[in-house]
């Protein structure tokens, strides 16, 4: 009777095992997988389309070295910003990285015609070699001394109705 047992748990704990060790495999044909991966790109390419709308700027790294031709980057950075600036023109960076000033133009004028070669009126932009991505910026200097200011006042924000807030969360008049 015990060898009985024995063997019957012996085989209760084979089958389960056999029952837990039998893994399904991924089925990569099926719709679900796909649709993941087309969910994740998209999201992705929304993330990078944005960015390059954002920045609005053409690096030396968009050519190829020392010379005006776009890289491969280049042509999609400016697919985006061609279809952006359609709708919205605005403002366009290309940066001077260490160019000569010919190359430089050179360069200018490559984007110019890419721009213009995808139906961009390249006359309503404001093409410029010494803007950068979100504006210049602050000396250092200039930094510290607000930083400084603002924690001897304990004052951040001036409201448009002249009413000043404070850290303490107070406001006055």
């Amino acid at each position: 009777m015990m060898v009985r047992l024995h063997w019957m748990a012996l085989l209760m704990a084979v089958g389960l095992a056999a029952g837990c060790s039998q893994h399904k495999k991924a089925d990569y044909h099926s719709p679900k997988p796909r649709m993941n991966q087309w969910v994740v790109q998209t999201y992705y390419d929304d993330q990078v389309r944005n960015a390059v709308i954002r920045e609005h700027t053409v690096y030396p790294h968009h050519f190829v070295r020392d010379s005006a031709d776009l890289t491969v980057r280049g042509r999609h950075d400016l697919d985006i910003l061609a279809e952006h600036f359609r709708r919205y023109p605005g403002e366009l960076n290309v940066r001077t990285g260490t160019d000569s000033k010919t190359l430089h133009k050179a360069r200018m004028s490559a984007v110019k015609d890419y721009l213009a070669s995808a139906a961009v009126q390249v006359d309503e932009l404001a093409v410029s070699h010494q803007g950068m991505p979100g504006g210049e910026g602050l000396p250092a200097e200039q930094v510290l001394h607000i930083h400084k200011e603002s924690k001897t006042d304990k004052q951040y924000f001036t409201g448009d109705a002249g009413t000043t807030s404070s850290i303490s969360g107070g406001s006055s008049q």
